[in-house]
């Protein structure tokens, strides 16, 4: 890979230690009693894909952030940037924004694109009785698989009525004690991911993706945040481990190298300006640093979808 580094400007020289705060260990724990329950949530990968009966085989030539930006007026989602160890929560926030982004503009759903409430979908994560129920204390993190079962419990909107701006130290103490108040699980539960299942192969995050099913990713980070040009690309090298964290994995592409496309939580300026009007905050990262990642002792990669939507007019042609 080349070693000329993207022009900036970069929020941050180094990838922010504090702001890694998936804690593998015991998400493969979680996972593993998830798994065995009769009525867990995760799916075996080929349950998973008994839902879906027309997928594609290979890449479609546009890309899903133009899909996006037919939804926003010519605007990319927005890249969020998370103030505490809550990237969970934003892994799990882009999947449905993205996923939502393609059944609305890609499959003409019935929908209406909006933007979850991260700290819900963390304090669920790390206070629910089937998943953290506590355990934690009062250290930032999350789990992967908790992230997961979180986004089974529902689904708060940025723009509910009573929802908080995000702040630090709204998540903190959404993410302690008892959790999100009572009114805000009542308004999340109508909106529920519909199916969960955990990937084990690099072969399983293409076919989601070139399906327009974006993953969650979840591994100890080594990718330097300052991505270099690689064959006309925006692409991630990778360096030393960081820690834990979790993001998005929303596109794919096969040519002139296979790789995935990650989108972060670490804002805008994280990763320099992409080359070819990819989501700024994110880069490209080839398959073989996916299976490196995928590999690497306690990571978790979820395919979540058939997300339960707020309601829209007939949507019945393309946009």
């Amino acid at each position: 890979m080349s070693d000329r580094p993207i022009p900036g400007p970069y929020d941050f020289p180094s990838p922010p230690s504090d702001l890694c705060g998936w804690l593998q260990p015991e998400s493969q724990r979680e996972f593993a009693k998830f798994v065995v329950a009769d009525d867990g949530p995760f799916l075996t990968y080929q349950e998973y894909l008994t839902h879906f009966k027309d997928d594609r085989g290979e890449p479609e030539e546009t890309k899903i952030w133009e899909y996006a930006k037919r939804l926003l007026g010519g605007q990319h989602v927005p890249t969020w940037r998370q103030l505490i160890g809550d990237c969970v929560s934003f892994g799990c926030k882009n999947v449905w924004v993205y996923r939502q982004v393609s059944e609305i503009a890609r499959e003409y759903q019935e929908e209406t694109l909006r933007f979850p409430f991260a700290p819900y979908y963390y304090g669920m994560s790390r206070t629910a009785p089937d998943l953290g129920n506590g355990r934690l204390g009062t250290g930032d993190g999350s789990t992967g698989a908790w992230g997961a079962g979180a986004m089974r419990t529902g689904t708060l909107f940025d723009d509910d009525n009573n929802v908080p701006a995000y702040h630090a130290t709204v998540a903190k103490d959404w993410g302690r004690g008892s959790g999100p108040p009572e009114w805000a699980r009542e308004l999340a539960k109508d909106n529920p991911v519909g199916k969960t299942a955990k990937l084990s192969s690099v072969e399983q995050v293409r076919h989601e993706l070139i399906n327009r099913r974006p993953v969650t990713m979840a591994c100890m980070y080594d990718l330097e945040m300052q991505p270099r040009e690689y064959r006309g690309h925006h692409v991630f090298k990778r360096g030393a481990v960081v820690g834990g964290h979790q993001i998005a994995l929303i596109e794919w592409m096969d040519d002139p190298f296979p790789a995935a496309y990650l989108i972060g939580s670490w804002g805008a300026n994280a990763h320099g300006t992409p080359i070819n009007g990819e989501p700024p905050g994110g880069a490209w990262v080839r398959a073989e640093d996916l299976e490196h990642h995928m590999r690497g002792g306690y990571s978790e990669f979820f395919a979540m979808s058939l997300l339960a939507g707020h309601p829209s007019e007939p949507n019945p042609s393309p946009l």
